[in-house]
This record gives C-alpha cells, sequence and structure tokens, in this order.
C-alpha cells in the first residue's frame, strides 16, 4: 500500500501551540470571572462568552494545526462539518467552565467530567479531520488513536481541576500571575499533544494512481495559500482572545472597584450605623448619669447641657446655647461668698484638667445655691488637637450635711450637745499654745456633780439623762461665748475660759457653783437639788506640760469633794492637802501602769508551825512595787490609793492570776513539794460577784490543785459584806480552797461570826500578840481565841512574833502556828522557801500572799 508523504509547518505547529497556550489562559481566567459574579444573567452571560470564545480558541489552534498538516494534496472543508466541529469545541468549553465554577466537585464528579470534554475535544477533532476533502483515504492507527482520546480525556480533567482550584482560590485570594501561566502552558501542552497525537494516528493512501500525480503535482504551489490562512486565522484568534483578556481586565478592574465602593459603602453604613448608636447610646448614658454635665466649644461657648445641668443651673438647653458658659454657671465661694471664675483658661491655654470643690452654684429659676463639685477638661480629637472642653459638676450639699453632722458628732457629745473629750484636749492644746506663743491668760475648771448618783439610784438613767440635758443649757449661761465646755464622761465637766485672769475665772466659777445651786430638777413627782465640786486652775502656771495639769485641776476637784462638796478649789501647789491629792492620783496612775505592765513583785514570809499536832509550816506572801528604776515600795505606799480609786480588785485579780501561774511552774517540776497558797482578799474584791467564777475559771486554766489556796479575809470585811463573804467561802469550799479570817479579835463580835464563816484558819491580831507577856488581857484573849478554835476545829495563827519567849508562851497557850520577824522576814519569791520550824517531816508547805493585810 503507498502512502502519501506528510509533514508539518513548524511555524504554524508554533501558532498553534500559542493559540492553545493563550485559550487555556482566557479560560482560566474567565473561569475566574464566572466564579466571582453572583449567580443570575451576569453570570449567565460571562459563561456564554467564555465558552464562545473558549471554543473558537481551541477550534482555532485544530483548525490551525490542521493547515500545519502538509499533505501535498488539495485540500477542501466540508463546511457543515467543519461548522459542527467549531460548534463541538465550544459546548465542550461550555461544558468544562460550567463544571469548573460549582461550588463542588468531588472525585467522581471530576472523572466523569473530564471523561465527557475529553470525548468532546477528541471528537472535535476528528469531526475536523472528516471535513477534510482530499484525493485520499485516511487510515487510522488504533492505538495512538486510543492514546489521543485518553490524552484528550487526562488532559481535560486536568484543566477542569487547575480551573476549578484556581477559580475557587479567586473567591479569596487572586493566585500569582506566574501560577495562572504554568496552568495555562499545562493546559496548552495538553491540548496540543492531543491533536497531534490524534494527527499521528492517521496516514493517507491514493484514491488511485491519477491521484497520486495529481498530488504532486499541486504539491509546489499549495502550502503557501495554506499558510496564510493558518496565519490570517491565528491573528484574528489571538486578536478575539486579546480582546477578550482585555475585556475581563477591564470588567475585573470595573467590578472590583464596585466591590470595592460597595464594601466601602456597607462599611461607612455600618460606621454610621455604629457611630449613630454611640450616640444614642452616649446620649443617653450623658442623660442619666447624675452629674450636671456641659459640653462647650474651643470659644467656651455652650454647645450641649444635659437633664441634670439644665435642673441644677435653671438654664434649658435651648436658651443656653451658643451662650458663654461662664453666664450659665454662676458660682460663688462657699466661705468668702465672692464670685469664683471658672478655670477655662487652664483648659484652653494649658490643655490640662482643672478642679473647683466645694463651691456653691447659683440656680437662674429660684436663685437657690446648690454645692458643687466642679471639674472642666479639655475634648481632643484623634490627634490630639483641642476641639472644645467638658464642665461636669456634682451636687454634694448631701455629702457637705453629712460630713458636718460627722464632724459635729466627733467634736460633741450626743447626749448634751457640748464638746466632748476629744474636743476638749484638742482646745485645752491650742489653749496652751496660745498661753506660750502669744502670752495670752487662760483658766480651767473641772468639776462634777454632786448628789448625780441619788438621781440615776431613785429615778433610772433616763431621769439622769434629761438632768444632764437641762443642766447644759444651764452650763451655757454661766460661761461667755468664747469659752469651751465640754462634758468630760457620766458627770463630768470641763471649762476653758479664755483670756481669763485669775480673778474673773474665780469669779465664773463661783456664778457657775451658783447657778447650779439653785437649780432644782423636776422628775414626774420628785424634786432633786444638786451641786458642784470644782477644781480650778491657771493654764499659765503650767507652761506646756499639760499633764500635770490635768492631774492639778482633778486635785483641786477631789479636794472641794473631801471638804464638804459643793464647792471651788483654786490649786496650789503649795497647799499640803492638794500635795497629798496630787500624790495619791500621781500613785493610781502608777497603778495602773503596774497592773498593765507587771511592775508588782510578790514577796513571802514564813509562817511555821509551833507543836506536833500542827499541820505543815507555811508563808505568808506580800506584795510590793517596784519602779522603773528598780526601787521597791511597801504596801503602805499604794494601798490607799487604791483602796481610795477603787483598784484593789484589779490587784487582788493580779495577785490571784501570778500565784496561780507560780504554782502551776513548781507542780510542774518532776519531784517539787506541794505547796499551798492563801491569798488576802480586800474589802472590795469580797463584794466582786464575779471573782468566785473568776478563781474557778484560772484553777481549771493552770491546771493546779484547789487545796493548794487558801484565801484570807480580813475580819472587817467579812463582816461589812456578810452575805457575799459567806456565798464566796461556800462556793469555793466546794471545790477544795481553804480560808482564813485575818485580823480576828479586833472586831467587837468576833466570835459571833465564826459560827457564819466556816474559815480553816484564824490569824490573831498582832496587838493582842506585842504585849502578850506583859498584859494580861491580851494573855487571856489569845487563851481564848485558841480553846474556841479547837472547839470548832479551826487553827490558830498568832501575827507579830518578833522574840523567842513569845514563842514559847504561844506553844505554851496552844498556837498551832507564828508568824513574824522572829521567824523570817519577807523575802522575794522564789527565793524564800517555807522552813518549818519544829516538825521535820512535814509533807506540805502553805504559801500565803497578803495584799494589804499583813505588812512587814
Amino acid at each position: 500500500m503507498t502512502y502519501i508523504h506528510t509533514a508539518y509547518n513548524m511555524p504554524l505547529v508554533v501558532l498553534s501551540f500559542v493559540v492553545a497556550t493563550m485559550a487555556s489562559f482566557t479560560a482560566l481566567e474567565l473561569a475566574r470571572r464566572v466564579t466571582n459574579q453572583e449567580a443570575g444573567r451576569r453570570a449567565d452571560i460571562w459563561l456564554v462568552t467564555g465558552a464562545v470564545v473558549m471554543g473558537l480558541g481551541i477550534w482555532s489552534m485544530h483548525f490551525i494545526g490542521m493547515l500545519a498538516y502538509e499533505t501535498g494534496m488539495h485540500i477542501h472543508y466540508n463546511i457543515p462539518l467543519t461548522a459542527l466541529s467549531m460548534l463541538v469545541a465550544i459546548a465542550s468549553s461550555g461544558f468544562a467552565l460550567h463544571i469548573a465554577t460549582r461550588s463542588q466537585l468531588g472525585t467522581l464528579r471530576l472523572g466523569l467530567s473530564g471523561l465527557l470534554m475529553g470525548a468532546g475535544i477528541a471528537a472535535m477533532h476528528y469531526i475536523g479531520m472528516a471535513a477534510m476533502i482530499m484525493p485520499a483515504r485516511p487510515h487510522y492507527d488504533l492505538t495512538i488513536l486510543g492514546i489521543s482520546i485518553l490524552i484528550a480525556v487526562v488532559a481535560a480533567t486536568a484543566a477542569l481541576w487547575m480551573t476549578y482550584h484556581l477559580a475557587r482560590r479567586a473567591g479569596f485570594d487572586i493566585p500569582p500571575m506566574r501560577l495562572r501561566l504554568a496552568a495555562s502552558l499545562a493546559m496548552g501542552i495538553a491540548i496540543c499533544g492531543m491533536h497531534y497525537t490524534g494527527m499521528a494516528a492517521v496516514g493517507y493512501t491514493p484514491i488511485s494512481p491519477q491521484a497520486l500525480g495529481t498530488i504532486n503535482l499541486a504539491t509546489d504551489g499549495n502550502d503557501l495559500g495554506r499558510f496564510w490562512i493558518a496565519v490570517a486565522l491565528g491573528g484574528v484568534t489571538v486578536i478575539l482572545l486579546a480582546a477578550t483578556l482585555l475585556i475581563v481586565l477591564i470588567e475585573t478592574r470595573l467590578a472590583d472597584r464596585e466591590h470595592i465602593e460597595r464594601v466601602l459603602k456597607h462599611r461607612i453604613a455600618d460606621t454610621s450605623r455604629a457611630l449613630h448608636h454611640e450616640q444614642i447610646r452616649g446620649q443617653v448614658t450623658l442623660d442619666a448619669i447624675a452629674d450636671g454635665v456641659i459640653t462647650t466649644d474651643l470659644d467656651g461657648h455652650v454647645i450641649h447641657l444635659n437633664p441634670m445641668a439644665e435642673k441644677m443651673t435653671g438654664w434649658l438647653t435651648e436658651a443656653a446655647l451658643n451662650q458663654p458658659v461662664a453666664n450659665i454657671l454662676a458660682i460663688l465661694h462657699e466661705t468668702t461668698r465672692r464670685p469664683v471664675t471658672l478655670p477655662m483658661d487652664a483648659v484652653f491655654e494649658e490643655h490640662r484638667t482643672s478642679r473647683l470643690p466645694s463651691v456653691n452654684l447659683i440656680n437662674a429659676d429660684d436663685n437657690n445655691e446648690i454645692a458643687v463639685d466642679l471639674m472642666a477638661s479639655p475634648i481632643r480629637d484623634d490627634d490630639g488637637s483641642l476641639i472644645g472642653a467638658v464642665i461636669v459638676f456634682r451636687d454634694i450639699s448631701q455629702r457637705q450635711e453629712l460630713t458636718r453632722k460627722l464632724n459635729y458628732q466627733a467634736r460633741h457629745d450626743a447626749l448634751t450637745g457640748l464638746y466632748n473629750r476629744t474636743e476638749f484636749d484638742e482646745r485645752l492644746r491650742e489653749a496652751i499654745h496660745s498661753c506660750q506663743e502669744d502670752e495670752r491668760e487662760h483658766a480651767l475648771v473641772y468639776f462634777d456633780l454632786d448628789h448625780f448618783k441619788l438621781v440615776n439610784d431613785t429615778s433610772g438613767h433616763i431621769a439622769g439623762d434629761e438632768l444632764l440635758k437641762q443642766l447644759s443649757l444651764l452650763l451655757r449661761s454661766c460661761f461667755r461665748e468664747a469659752d469651751a465646755i465640754a462634758r468630760l464622761g457620766g458627770d463630768e465637766f470641763g471649762v476653758i475660759m479664755r483670756d481669763c485672769p485669775p480673778v474673773m475665772a474665780k469669779r465664773l466659777a463661783e456664778k457657775l457653783r451658783e447657778t447650779v445651786e439653785h437649780f432644782r430638777f423636776s422628775w414626774k413627782d420628785r424634786t432633786f437639788s444638786i451641786g458642784i465640786s470644782a477644781g480650778l486652775v491657771s493654764i499659765n502656771a503650767f507652761g506646756g506640760d499639760i499633764t500635770r495639769l490635768l492631774s492639778a485641776v482633778d486635785a483641786a476637784c477631789y479636794l472641794a469633794k473631801d471638804n464638804g462638796r459643793n464647792r471651788i478649789e483654786v490649786y496650789d501647789e503649795k497647799a499640803s492637802q492638794l500635795a497629798l491629792r496630787g500624790q495619791e492620783m500621781e500613785w493610781a496612775n502608777r497603778i495602773r501602769e503596774a497592773l498593765e505592765h507587771d511592775h508588782f513583785v510578790l514577796y513571802c514570809q514564813s509562817i511555821s508551825a509551833l507543836n506536833p499536832d500542827a499541820q505543815p509550816a507555811h508563808c505568808e506572801v506580800l506584795l510590793r512595787y517596784r519602779d522603773e528604776h528598780g526601787h521597791i515600795s511597801p504596801p503602805m505606799s499604794f494601798i490607799p490609793t487604791a483602796e481610795r480609786y477603787f483598784l484593789m480588785p484589779s490587784i487582788d485579780r493580779w495577785v490571784i492570776r501570778n500565784v496561780l501561774d507560780l504554782l502551776s511552774r513548781q507542780q510542774a517540776q518532776p519531784g517539787s513539794e506541794a505547796h499551798t497558797y492563801s491569798i488576802n482578799l480586800s474589802g472590795q474584791s469580797l463584794g466582786d460577784a464575779s471573782l468566785a467564777d473568776f478563781i474557778i475559771e484560772r484553777i481549771e486554766a493552770t491546771g493546779v490543785n484547789p487545796a493548794s489556796l487558801c484565801f484570807e479575809i480580813t475580819e472587817t470585811a467579812a463582816i461589812t459584806n456578810l452575805s457575799h463573804a459567806r456565798l464566796f467561802i461556800h462556793t469555793l469550799k466546794a471545790r477544795g480552797v481553804r480560808f482564813s479570817l485575818d485580823d480576828f479579835g479586833s472586831g467587837m463580835s468576833s466570835f459571833a461570826y465564826l459560827k457564819d464563816l466556816p474559815v480553816d484558819y484564824i490569824k490573831i491580831d498582832g496587838c493582842f500578840i506585842r504585849d502578850l507577856l506583859d498584859d494580861n488581857l491580851d494573855h487571856a484573849i489569845v487563851t481564848s481565841i485558841c480553846d474556841i478554835g479547837r472547839v470548832l476545829g479551826i487553827k490558830t495563827v498568832a501575827e507579830y512574833v518578833e522574840t523567842e519567849s513569845v514563842i514559847e508562851r504561844l506553844r505554851e497557850i496552844g498556837i498551832d502556828y507564828a508568824q513574824g520577824f522572829w521567824i523570817g522576814k519577807p523575802q522575794p519569791i522564789p527565793d524564800a522557801q517555807p522552813v518549818p520550824l519544829i516538825l521535820e517531816t512535814a509533807t506540805e508547805t502553805t504559801l500565803a500572799v497578803n495584799t494589804p493585810g499583813l505588812i512587814s
């Protein structure tokens, strides 16, 4: 079989590749453009246009490739078949664009779409070849034909995949040009590869020998016409594709601009809406706050007032607009009552916030004043430029009123309205300072009410309070306006008389006494008369020593009480009574400090058994005061003061607490002997109903054996508080505590009370022991006490034993114990230990603590 020799025109082959590549690029751009379009008529137009342009491009590449195929024959084309091949190319392109621009492209759909599109491209190719009319018969190599169709399917599938993904990506970000060109080149190579593989699958044989000669004759003039046709077709196609790309580019830019404008429009609308909402929120917030707010421009003219500002200033926003803000805010100084200028210069010139605290704003409506706290601040825009000012002012009337009330309450007595202790002390310091700096002369009077307790006890505390209220009004009439009158506590008062020499002070104080003396207080059906006991001092006499000043006036007041009450005592440092009173007050302060800082010291003195039948020996512990220099003071230095100022209960509790702690430590030591502490209680403590509970609580807390305690009660204290003493003794004896009746025999009916007081020991008063050897009466009394004690089963103790002969006489009488300097002198605990005088087999030691009772 004779085949016709064929060849390719390489320039046309290159032209076909360029057309294929350009058609691929155009297809990708069209797919991206169609994807970016919203569904509708416009998207359909772009899809049809893209299909036509892309189809013509592929068809043109195919037709140029056919023209590049040189056979040497005259070739004619079947116009209907040629048109059909073009339509197939357009349909395939449209199908490809439709598939690539869908929202989803799965693997199965991609495979089927690639198969259909590849078949369409192959059909376009072979229909185009069938449209060729020539004096030869084509023969196909089925293998190569199949490969060409496979290439068409693979190329179509790859083209669909790339087109789809590039189109999808365009929805978010435009793919780079190099990626788009690479995809276009790949698709162009695939299309050309399919075409030229398909061309390689066909061979031609002449229809007859005459046709072969005709082919050879026609070879020379055939190529030139085919070449120019191909070039013209390629040029037209390139122009068409370029025009399409240009239109796409222009339309894309226009669409992008429209999109940008649309986005900007939406953003502007959103921003405007947000600003509007923010303005509404700001306006509502501004209108809702409890502060007045005024905004101004750079000239200080009003732009806006919120409702609270309208209410506080009396101006409506409409009337206040464009008015100078100084016309709207009329401000006065709170104390000077002078007009205050708004701090707008600080805002506009110095660009800083300025504040006017506690000024009065005048309301334009009713001319009422409102206390406000005002602050003016600059308003700046985003670049920091000043655009106006805002003035915020708050009504502080209630706060100021509350502050005034609190200040008043902090400085005044709630019941009487007079100054309280705090304000009195402050004014007293100020008076002392003026005496020193300005050489002014002031006086101080301190007094309390006589018989005030009677009113409270008989008519109740409500009556007492009413008395104090009425008296406070009376006091104001007795002194000048400049004088400071204060209630210092209870029924105690103080008056600072400023610029008052001693003579005038004495006259004013006497006027006060007479006024109170003539005052009658009526409560229900009773009438009471009262008086005052007052001390008067000159503040100048004490320099700056406020402590001495108060002690002096206090001492003078107590002296007035001691001298009969209802009198004025002027302090005289040289007066012996005042000096004694001053010493007592100084000791009272020392006692309080000693109780707080443990300046008291416990001493002990031995008490020894006198006969083998007596109980073991014990000691009495005495109380001493030790000052900051270590000097020891005996009980008589401070006990009278403690009794006078009712400090004995505190001292007794201090002793009880420390003795029990000492016992607890001693009992915790291994091998230590058992000790018994007998604590002498004052009459004031014996009348304290809570003392028994305190002792029980301390015994339980320390774990001390109650039998180690023995409380001494003086005969006088027991008789004075007989019912309390009986209950107290029974309560503690039930716990195992022992008791001793001290100073026995000094009372007039000593023996009668022994039946009511179940004590364990009787301590015979020392006045009967001193003259025991020389006075028969003392001897008889001691003997009778010993006999009574023996009958009642009570042990006897003799005090003030100072000689050995007295000890022998006491042993003859039958006294059980002896105490005195002959037995042992007081020594500090724990250095001193109980020393038995006779019994060497003693197994127990007893300590007695004596506060005011025994003084050795």
